[in-house]
């Protein structure tokens, strides 16, 4: 007959793996915040260019003018290439 460990072991050990998918958990929390902080920053940078060529085009008062602003101007929007670890796609 084999002993089964104590109960208090096996209680231990539950503990321990929750503590460890909650430390998991928080980690991503961290990383997804920092992504949203450098996302909300560039969407702040392009309102202001945004801002900025609306008062560009305001001032040219010109048809012509305003037509060459209308066609060279172009704001790239900014963008940041997601990488998705493997183990999130691990079921």
């Amino acid at each position: 007959m084999t002993e089964r460990p104590p109960l208090t072991y096996g209680l231990r050990e539950l503990i321990w793996g929750i503590e460890s998918e909650v430390a998991v958990v928080s980690n991503l929390s961290r990383r997804i915040d920092e992504h949203v902080r450098t996302l909300n920053a560039l969407r702040a940078e392009l309102a202001d260019r945004l801002v900025h060529l609306d008062r560009l085009r305001a001032a040219a008062q010109d048809e012509h003018l305003a037509a060459f602003v209308d066609a060279l101007v172009v704001t790239p929007l900014p963008h940041l290439a997601e990488e998705f670890p493997e183990r999130l796609y691990e079921f």
